[in-house]
């Protein structure tokens, strides 16, 4: 299911834009001088009914999130959140177009300044004094009060309408707090775990125990220290754990030995109580924490302790602070705690986290044969054994996964069932299982703002490398990303800060520093949550009849998709589309059947000269295509624009019209200069120009890009403007 918490944010975000910009509400650093003139009676009804979308917005999205985290099984929820986010996908594009058109009316109000300019280039007028008389001289919709255009007042007041008829159907099926059945309830998902295995059941693990018990040695470091070891869910930590534990070293080194499953509720008073009672060997009836922190140090006083803390999500510095106070006393302390987030870690530890990787290739057969073959010989059947091995393969090194589809085909001899679970995703085998609801409490347990984009991630086929700060753009794209406008920070910086979250959290994995991708189980969690919503690759060449429900589409090489998919009968609700099949012709599709597209990455495709009817359009990605010219109508709402066209030989003057692009990357072989109007891109951020090979000079107006971060330039420069080091943020 996909969250609606993306889109309501972006609503409420484009609202305010508006409202401001109906307003004419002047900006700190331009303060108007004449006295604003009055607002007409549609204006008026526009701003009460923006006002009146908003506070809905505000009262239906904390009961949409509570409901999307339970598991609501009537019918009527579910159609009912399906709804909402129908409407909201429809609101979003009504709101963009009328954002649209506010942009396009600031630069038509620029446009009489460029042409003053280009009339006196001749003469001695700085360029500074040119800039600061032109009307573009803040890219802001806060100065610039916006006309209403035909037709839209009557869009707002229609989609404000069903926004209510949504709020008073919540009310009717008394969707409140306490409804529905939680999905996250702590011991239903993950039971605790004691210390006792089976080693039986163990394969590998024998050099990570080995190092973790060398780290934990009294002998080695401070009085007292905290271990974490960190790795994504079902990789095996609490088993490492219960290997380290009942290690005869490590039970020779310590003479009192405790293990607690933690699990979400950081209740420093139970864990203190279970602590007590396990270093004592009996009950404790005390419930007050202080006297079980007394009980506790004198229970350890001279004693060395080893603690094992299984399945912590605590965030909470003070709470950890003062859970530890207990321990004060003992000879030496070591905790060894198993987490799945960065975060967590730094809170508690005392020294950098044991990062625990995939099990090995050969530890994960001998693994699969133990729960699939039992005692039989895997010899009898050369065909299963075969497929066995593109099963664990398709287990990525996960101990959990692995365990699972063995269990599943254990004493299983029919090649149909095996090929069966071969060719699944492991979302579909295991929906009752073990391996989804273990790592579903990890999406669950994201804040609000990270869930669209870790959903958005499904977008990428399995396996896809992506880079860091392209998913940032396209975040930004979608709407994922909303600044604060009391933060100094970026939406890229916060972006980045979203990204690097998800990492920490065990979601995203590192791929040689610069890129990264989705373990094939996350892929699989976020693809299963994500559900219709989010259309990754059509894997395997499978069909998707109903155009409707896919809203983010990626075509590799080797798919295959009917024409029929961007039919004029079908209503097209693409909002990100990358074709990267030479055999793909969409020119037609991306002309007339993908108006609601925010992403569009193509390879080894023209551009079509309708690209201006893409109103909604921020991000375009343009991939080794023949082009020579960019076309004239470019689209003020793009806020990435990424050419790598070895034959583009010029930009037009119309570039100016971007006056939302942040980041701009060129390469080409034939580029030798670039406009002049470059300069009244205000919001570029990123410029780079590193592959253009014959470009010699830079524009001198580039000097004025007040807010450029980044300047890539290639070696072919034979000259800089003069006052590019004035730059305040370069």
């Amino acid at each position: 299911m996909a969250t609606a918490s993306g889109l309501i944010s972006s609503i409420q975000s484009i609202s305010t834009n508006l409202l401001c910009a109906i307003r004419g509400t002047p900006s700190s650093s331009h303060q108007q001088q004449d006295p604003p003139s009055p607002l007409t009676e549609q204006q008026k009804s526009v701003i009460k009914d923006l006002e009146k979308l908003s506070r809905m917005l505000a009262r239906i999205q904390p009961v949409q999130q509570d409901a999307e985290e339970r598991e609501i099984h009537d019918c009527s929820v579910r159609l009912w959140l399906a709804e909402l986010r129908g409407v909201a996908y429809k609101t979003e594009d009504v709101l963009d177009e009328f954002y649209y058109e506010v942009l396009r009316s600031i630069v038509e109000s620029g446009d009489a300044a460029m042409e003053a300019y280009h009339r006196d280039v001749g003469t001695k007028r700085k360029i500074a004094e040119m800039y600061a008389s032109s009307s573009l001289a803040s890219y802001s919709v806060t100065n610039t009060k916006a006309s209403i255009p035909d037709g839209m007042a009557e869009k707002i007041k229609d989609i404000t309408k069903r926004f209510e008829e949504i709020s008073n159907s919540r009310r009717d099926l008394h969707l409140r707090e306490e409804d529905g059945t939680r999905l996250v309830i702590g011991p239903q998902i993950r039971p605790p775990i004691s210390y006792h295995l089976d080693e039986r059941a163990i394969f590998g693990r024998e050099e990570e125990k080995e190092k973790i018990i060398s780290l934990l040695d009294p002998s080695n470091g401070p009085d007292f220290m905290v271990l974490p070891i960190v790795g994504m869910g079902g990789f095996g930590k609490t088993t490492l754990a219960q290997l380290v534990y009942n290690d005869s070293k490590l039970r020779r080194l310590f003479d009192k030995r405790c293990w607690v499953s933690v699990s979400e509720d950081f209740d420093l008073v139970q864990l203190t109580k279970t602590i007590v009672e396990s270093v004592n060997n009996s009950p404790c009836e005390f419930s007050e924490l202080s006297i079980l922190q007394d009980v506790l140090k004198e229970k350890i006083r001279g004693h060395g302790l080893f603690l094992v803390l299984d399945d912590v999500w605590n965030e909470k510095g003070n709470l950890w602070e003062c859970f530890r106070v207990g321990f004060c006393g003992a000879k030496f302390v070591r905790i060894l705690m198993m987490t799945r987030n960065t975060s967590v870690a730094k809170i508690m530890q005392t020294t950098s986290p044991f990062q625990l990787s995939s099990l090995p290739e050969e530890n994960c057969w001998s693994l699969f044969k133990h729960f699939a073959f039992g005692s039989r010989e895997t010899s009898e059947n050369a065909n299963l054994h075969e497929i066995g091995h593109g099963i664990v393969k398709k287990c990525k090194g996960s101990p959990l996964a692995i365990k699972t589809l063995g269990g599943i085909l254990r004493y299983e001899m029919d090649e149909e069932k095996w090929r069966e679970i071969l060719e699944s995703d492991i979302s579909e085998i295991d929906e009752m299982g073990e391996v989804m609801p273990a790592l579903r409490l990890g999406y669950w347990k994201l804040p609000q703002h990270l869930k669209p984009c870790f959903c958005y991630l499904s977008v990428f086929p399995k396996g896809t490398l992506f880079e860091k700060d392209m998913v940032v753009r396209l975040w930004m794209a979608q709407g994922y990303i909303n600044g604060n406008t009391r933060s100094l920070k970026t939406m890229e910086e916060i972006g980045s800060e979203y990204f690097d979250e998800l990492q920490g959290r065990s979601l995203v994995n590192c791929w040689f520093t610069r890129y990264f991708l989705l373990h094939d189980l996350i892929h699989d969690l976020a693809r299963s949550i994500s559900h219709e919503a989010y259309r990754p690759a059509l894997e395997n060449n499978e069909q998707c009849n109903d155009p409707c429900k896919v809203y983010h589409l990626y075509l590799t090489k080797e798919d295959k998709l009917l024409g029929s998919f961007f039919s004029p009968s079908h209503h097209c609700s693409i909002r990100t589309l990358v074709n990267g099949c030479p055999e793909q012709n969409l020119d037609f599709a991306i002309s007339y059947e993908i108006a609601c597209v925010r992403a569009l990455q193509l390879s080894y495709s023209l551009l079509p000269n309708t690209l201006h009817t893409l109103k909604h359009l921020r991000y375009l990605c343009v991939q080794d295509s023949q082009m020579e010219m960019l076309p004239e109508s470019l689209l003020y709402n793009l806020q990435t624009l990424d050419l790598h066209c070895d034959f583009l030989s010029e930009l037009p003057v119309n570039i100016k019209n971007l006056i939302n692009l942040r980041y701009f990357q060129l390469s080409s072989d034939e580029i030798q200069q670039l406009p002049e109007s470059i300069f009244l891109l205000r919001n570029l951020h990123t410029l780079s120009l590193r592959y253009c090979k014959k470009l010699k000079e830079l524009p001198r107006g580039i000097e004025l890009l007040s807010r450029l971060r980044i300047l890539d330039l290639p070696k072919s420069l034979t000259s800089m403007p003069s006052r590019i080091g004035k730059l305040p943020t370069l």
